[in-house]
This record gives C-alpha cells, sequence and structure tokens, in this order.
C-alpha cells in the first residue's frame, strides 16, 4: 500500500500541533465561560410576562359580584333616625393598578336607602409586592387591615344626600314642623360619624373578603432570578425579571393580541439560560460528534446569541482538553425558526453554517451541531406553561398557544387554564 506525503504529514502535524491547539481551545471556553459571570450594570428585564387589561377588567368585575352588601344605622339624628332607618353600602366598583410601591386598591361603594343612592364613599390602599427569591415568587396580599388608617373619600354631598333622605322619609306633618337647618345639622353629624366608623363596619362584611379575592401572585419556575417586580404599562399588567446574567435585556413592551398572555424573553438571555441549564444538568452538556447527547461525549457545548445574519451561535470544544491527543473547536451559526403547531414545539434553522473549525474538521453536518439549541427552546417553553398565576383565590396555570421569534425576542401567546371546578 502506498502513502501520500500529505497523508503522512497530517497526522504528525495534528501530534505536533496538538498541544498548542488544546491551549487554544481550552483558553476559548475559558474566555467564553468568564464572560457568563456577573449581571447587568443597571436592572434590566430579561423575562416579560404581560397580562392584558381586559383579563384585569374582567377581574375587577367578579370581585365586585362577588363582595357582599353590608348596613349600618347613624347616630347623630336622634329621635329622626327612626324614620330613616339603615343605610345599605353597596359595593360599586374595584380599581387594581400595579405601582412602583405596590398594588393600588380602590374600592367606590355606594351609600343607599332603598334604591336610592345618596352619595358615594371611596377608598384607597396600597398592597406592598413581597419577593421570594428561593421560590422565584412574587405576591401581593391585600389585607384588610390596609385600609384602617385610611379616611374614605366622599363622593357626591353626603350631608345634602342624608338631609334629603330623612326630610322625604318624615310624615309630611312632621316635616313642616321641623326646620330644614336643623335636620341638616344632624345630617352633618351623621355624615361625620359614617366616615368616623365606615372602616369597622365595612372590615368583616366588605374589606376582608376584597382580600382574599384580590390577592394576586406568579411564580416562576426556578431559574437563577436576580429580581421580580410587577407595574401597570398602558392598562396592562407587566411582570418584569431579571436573570443573574450580564444578558442584554428587552425594550419597551408589546401589545398584547388576541386577549393572550404574552411571555417574553430576550433572546441573548435564552442562550445564557441555555447554559446554566447545562451547568446544573437540568439539559445534557456533552455531545458527540453527530451531536448527540451523551454523558460521557467527548465535547461540551455554549450557546450564544450574537448579531447579524446568523444570530444563534453554538460552540463545541473539546471537554477534556488537558487529556486529548486531538482538540477540537467548533463554531456554528444559523438563524433559528420557531414553529408551534399541534401542541408541539419545533426549531429548525435557516441559513446554517459551520463558521469556525480549529483541529481536524471532524464535524460533517451543522444542523447536528445547530440542533443542540431545540433541547433549549424546549426548556424555555417549559418555563413559560409552568408558570403559574393566582389572580384573587383562583390558582390557574398556562397553556401555549403560539411562539415565534422576532428580531432579539423570543415570543409566546399563552392562555389561561380554566381552574378545576370544586
Amino acid at each position: 500500500m502506498r502513502w501520500s506525503s500529505r497523508a503522512l504529514l497530517l497526522p504528525l502535524a495534528v501530534v505536533l500541533g496538538g498541544c498548542g491547539v488544546c491551549r487554544q481551545v481550552a483558553t476559548h471556553q475559558e474566555a467564553f465561560n468568564e464572560a457568563r459571570v456577573g449581571e447587568a450594570e443597571t436592572p434590566t428585564p430579561h423575562l416579560r410576562l404581560t397580562i392584558p387589561k381586559s383579563h384585569i377588567k374582567g377581574w375587577e368585575k367578579k370581585t365586585v359580584k362577588r363582595l357582599a352588601k353590608t348596613t349600618m344605622g347613624i347616630p347623630g339624628l336622634g329621635d329622626l333616625a327612626r324614620y330613616l332607618g339603615t343605610l345599605e353600602l353597596v359595593p360599586r366598583d374595584i380599581g387594581l393598578m400595579a405601582t412602583d410601591e405596590g398594588l393600588r386598591v380602590e374600592i367606590d361603594l355606594d351609600v343607599r336607602r332603598g334604591k336610592r343612592r345618596l352619595f358615594g364613599l371611596a377608598m384607597t390602599a396600597v398592597a406592598p409586592t413581597h419577593y421570594d427569591a428561593k421560590r422565584g415568587r412574587l405576591k401581593v396580599d391585600v389585607r384588610a387591615d390596609l385600609f384602617e388608617s385610611i379616611e374614605p373619600r366622599i363622593e357626591g354631598d353626603a350631608v345634602k344626600g342624608i338631609s334629603a333622605a330623612v326630610y322625604n322619609a318624615l310624615p309630611a306633618g312632621l316635616g313642616r314642623l321641623i326646620p330644614r337647618k336643623r335636620i341638616d345639622a344632624m345630617a352633618r353629624r351623621a355624615a361625620e360619624h359614617l366616615i368616623a366608623n365606615a372602616y369597622r363596619h365595612l372590615r368583616n362584611s366588605v374589606l376582608t373578603q376584597l382580600g382574599q379575592l384580590t390577592s394576586f401572585s406568579v411564580s416562576i419556575p426556578r431559574v437563577p432570578l436576580a429580581g421580580l417586580w410587577l407595574r401597570t404599562h398602558h392598562g396592562d399588567w407587566i411582570v418584569e425579571a431579571q436573570f443573574q446574567s450580564p444578558a442584554r435585556g428587552l425594550g419597551k413592551p408589546m401589545k398584547v393580541h388576541h386577549g393572550h398572555l404574552r411571555l417574553a424573553m430576550s433572546a441573548d438571555a435564552v442562550a445564557h439560560l441555555g447554559n446554566w441549564a447545562m451547568d446544573e444538568r437540568h439539559l445534557p452538556a456533552r455531545f458527540t460528534e453527530e451531536g448527540r447527547a451523551t454523558a460521557s461525549g467527548p465535547f461540551r457545548a455554549g450557546l450564544q446569541w450574537g448579531g447579524g445574519r446568523r444570530p444563534l451561535k453554538v460552540h463545541l470544544w473539546t471537554a477534556d482538553s488537558d487529556d486529548a491527543a486531538i482538540c477540537v473547536r467548533v463554531r456554528a451559526g444559523g438563524r433559528p425558526r420557531l414553529v408551534y403547531e399541534r401542541n408541539k414545539l419545533s426549531v429548525g434553522f435557516v441559513d446554517g453554517k459551520l463558521e469556525e473549525v480549529v483541529g481536524p474538521p471532524l464535524f460533517e453536518s451543522v444542523l447536528s451541531i445547530l440542533g443542540i439549541t431545540e433541547r433549549v427552546f424546549n426548556y424555555t417553553k417549559k418555563i413559560a406553561v409552568r408558570s403559574r398565576l393566582k389572580l384573587g383565590d383562583r390558582p390557574t396555570g398556562l397553556t401555549l398557544e403560539r411562539a415565534a421569534i422576532r428580531g432579539e425576542v423570543l415570543e409566546f401567546e399563552l392562555s389561561r387554564m380554566k381552574p378545576p371546578r370544586g
């Protein structure tokens, strides 16, 4: 058998150059890992869950319907009180707004005598948010005692409303004998009493129940979070999370469509999340030349999201370069495409290419390398659908409707699963 000089020189070049190549491979992997360490210099959202205002409005309306009415008598009217009887406090509207300080809760009530509205009362409190880093949960508890030191606002003329109600309730002959100024003075004292005692009357019948119905929480599955916060944007509720990562964040919130919830993740953060998941063994980290996952695979993978025509980068390094006779470093690039059909998320690639190879070119298929990221996108999908949302006393999960990549943002459209009856 005859051997060409080229065939004889190639193994010799690999052996002679192996040590230098291995150092290059190890140095490159170390630099890649160092670039993943740290956090963004300023607070920046990597994940954003948008709850459309239509969901919030529907929640508010359902809450009002479930609140009980309450009645109260009004001292200060003397003997005339028996003609007026009791007044009814009827919850009319609930307003919920997420602010930097917490959840702003406003309850509007009608003060009625029979079917007639005399005036309105409004009570507003702010419930602080609580972030549990270990559980990845943001929670807001609306407690009745938040309203204890808050003086209700009068909507309309309470004195005029009570005075007119008393005057109209009096027998015709008695009404002509009592000066209207005296009735007005009694009505003023009655209004002052009502404001001073409104909390005590509303606490058990309305405010305690209000807290149960308007408490809010959202849970994100276990990922390395640096912070989780809640705010309002154009009426929508925005839950934003920052990962423990220097990844680039999201831009301004986008409008939601079809009444669905929208979960957006920075594509750069998804790549960082994939690397973290491989470090934590939530995803396979080692692969064969064909891109097949195996615990003893000779190659270690890393993900990166860059710019340009092929933003997704998959790196493969020789896993144990210190003991390897031949070391290899490969970078493949492509443009990912997501398709969600029949309850299955499929990942494809456009313009996939081997962009850089250091060492012997063992890898023949770029798709086998880029296919490693399919696991990362599916892992990200699990984060989306395993998030838990609780509006009031009704916890619910989320189900995926659509998925897409738009620029540097991975988007999921979600809908709320109906809670089980019972």
